[in-house]
């Protein structure tokens, strides 16, 4: 169990975990020094070690982006139904089941639509999460279902070559098939 130092009071419940921000506390303080007759704020410490880390980071803007109605993207997570399972709402069992962030990676949802969970989650690249997003267009040919720059490495034919010929309707085999004619100069 971790303890949480605020200044003169330690709080030792894991429930602190959840909410590392300002929280209002009753605490026995002299009249005269608190903001407000019954209560004083503080902000909570996690003693960890843990809270300038990127993992750390990684955790609490993923609980930020699913259970704050004011930050920025929830209206593309929370807002749409993702959240993080309870069990990571702590940050010790985030941290059991992922591990430290390697570097250069993130937190990823391999099911764009499920939650932030063990069983539906990773540490990914940039890239990897680009090919990750909802509005990604997905070919099917061959029985393989890729993204356009997927499509893109495995037969040589620029992306931006395959997105053209998609807006031209041509038909899948075709797109992926039909070498590219070189343009004489």
């Amino acid at each position: 169990e971790i303890g949480y130092n605020a200044g003169n009071a330690v709080l030792s419940t894991p429930r602190a975990l959840t909410t590392p921000t300002w929280q209002e506390v009753n605490m026995a303080v002299p009249y005269h020094k608190r903001s407000s007759p019954h209560l004083v704020k503080f902000q909570i410490q996690p003693t960890h070690g843990m809270s300038r880390t990127r993992t750390y980071f990684n955790w609490k803007g993923m609980i930020s982006r699913c259970h704050c109605q004011t930050h920025k993207d929830y209206p593309h997570y929370g807002g749409r139904g993702i959240f993080v399972c309870d069990s990571w709402l702590l940050w010790e069992n985030f941290y059991a089941d992922m591990g430290r962030a390697p570097a250069g990676l993130s937190i990823d949802r391999i099911d764009n639509d499920g939650p932030y969970s063990k069983e539906n989650c990773r540490w990914a690249t940039i890239s990897e999460q680009g090919r990750n997003k909802r509005t990604n267009v997905r070919i099917e040919f061959n029985g393989l279902n890729l993204t356009l720059p997927e499509w893109s490495e495995r037969t040589g034919i620029s992306w931006k070559v395959l997105k053209a010929r998609r807006h031209q309707k041509w038909s899948t085999d075709r797109m992926l098939t039909v070498p590219v004619r070189c343009r004489n100069k």
